[in-house]
């Protein structure tokens, strides 16, 4: 068997994983150390929002990408890993082996996987068909373009129903709303020219935070125009159409509790120009491809140690969006946050070696509360930390400085602060 130590995935966690390990100079003893992906790309998914909202024209798809993408080969060269381009198929963990679409095959003697997440769709009636995502870089420049095309025929009014009141869905609304206010002032709209209608099926939009983090990014949402439909849930799609309805009543609850702005009529039709799903993911489906034991939503059982628990001590690891990591003492499953798979990530990499090492010594995953910051359009954010709140310009400072803390663990200093001022001053442009 091949000494290859192979990671699947190269966003947060697993360029995390690889770096760590690299930084070891594992690659020095015998072992290849290999980050398997399907694009040589990594992704700063927390600015994917800002490259779909951006229709200012004079900013090309070039400009708008570089300040959130970076190649894994560079990475490669650079920390001292192997960037093998391929998507993965299936892995083999009895034979040890991943499979590639190709129908080539890797042997590893150690395997973290971070394929990370898709859209979860719910199975509801049209949506995969007429709905677009924002998961990826393609997905946001797919958005930029049906946005510039609707402002280039002037199809007036430009209607937008964004499906999700969690983070991608109240950031997008947010910007789309900061961006068509910008173009009313530039005289290309005006104020009847658009409509953005935001639909959560609880009664809170980012129903994680705290109910006071939850009322001001909502009353933030209306003031720049977002309608906000609470209790609410999409029914189906056909033909540009979308049929909404109160969500269903749980026990004990009453129709005239819920939020819902037509209880009374049950279902209403929407027109609509274009809906952006942000309504929930689902794991990767590699890992249920695979023959792993998965729950409802495609997720891996993992221990603490990053271990895929059916498969402890044999070196397969599992990390991020695609794990379901209960925490012993609250019984909460480890938030699907960047933070986490980076965390998740360093824990994997220091058991790999320790593994490889002959080690008996086990780390763990530690479970914290993340700090979380909301963009709400402009120079505007909602920043949660421990019980303290920031709201505003404040708050958006903080997401700046986020962001800049990232590039800086991953790249060196001068390259880390180009990348972030880059992109912070591109995309103030949108605002």
């Amino acid at each position: 068997m091949e000494n290859n130590i192979i990671i699947v995935g190269g966003g947060f966690g697993g360029l995390r994983t690889a770096l760590d390990l690299a930084r070891q100079r594992i690659v020095k003893k015998d072992y290849r150390l290999i980050v398997l992906s399907k694009e040589d790309v990594h992704e700063y998914n927390p600015l994917l929002y800002e490259v779909a909202s951006g229709c200012n024209g004079v900013l090309t798809e070039k400009k708008m990408t570089k300040g959130i993408t970076l190649r894994l080969s560079e990475f490669g060269r650079r920390a001292g890993f192997e960037f093998y381009k391929g998507e993965v198929s299936k892995v083999d963990a009895v034979k040890k082996q991943v499979v590639l679409k190709d129908g080539s095959c890797l042997e590893f003697k150690a395997l973290v996987l971070a394929p990370g997440a898709v859209p979860d769709f719910f199975d509801i009636p049209g949506l995969k068909e007429q709905a677009l995502t924002l998961t990826n870089i393609k997905d946001a420049l797919l958005i930029r373009k049906k946005l510039m095309e609707l402002l280039d025929k002037k199809a007036w009014p430009i209607r937008i129903i964004v499906g999700g009141g969690g983070a991608t869905g109240v950031e997008s609304a947010a910007e789309f709303a900061g961006d068509f206010h910008r173009l009313e002032r530039e005289g290309v709209l005006q104020n009847e020219d658009w409509s953005i209608t935001l639909v959560e099926a609880s009664s809170r939009v980012l129903s994680t935070l705290s109910v006071e983090a939850s009322e001001h990014a909502r009353v933030r949402l209306e003031y720049l125009g977002v309608k906000v439909l609470r209790d609410t849930c999409i029914k189906r799609i056909s033909d540009g159409r979308v049929v909404l309805a109160p969500r269903p009543l749980k026990e004990g609850e009453a129709v005239e509790n819920l939020l819902c702005d037509f209880s009374v009529a049950a279902e209403k039709n929407f027109d609509f120009d274009f809906l952006l799903w942000a309504g929930g993911v689902r794991a990767n489906p590699l890992l249920e491809n695979s023959g792993f034991a998965v729950d409802k939503k495609g997720r891996v059982a993992a221990t603490d140690t990053m271990e895929i628990a059916a498969y402890e001590r044999e070196n397969i690891y599992a990390i991020g969006d695609c794990v379901a990591l209960a925490d012993p003492q609250t019984g909460q499953l480890a938030p699907a946050m960047a933070q986490a798979a980076i965390a998740q990530g360093a824990v994997a990499a220091k058991n790999v070696l320790d593994d490889l090492e002959g080690f008996k010594i086990r780390h763990h995953y530690k479970f914290i509360s993340y700090p979380v910051v909301a963009p709400l359009g402009g120079k505007n954010a909602i920043a949660v930390i421990g019980s303290w709140h920031f709201a505003g310009l404040v708050g958006w400072i903080i997401r700046q400085l986020a962001d800049l803390r990232y590039f800086l663990s991953i790249l060196p200093f001068t390259r880390a602060l180009h990348i972030w001022f880059y992109g912070a001053w591109t995309y103030i442009k949108n605002d």
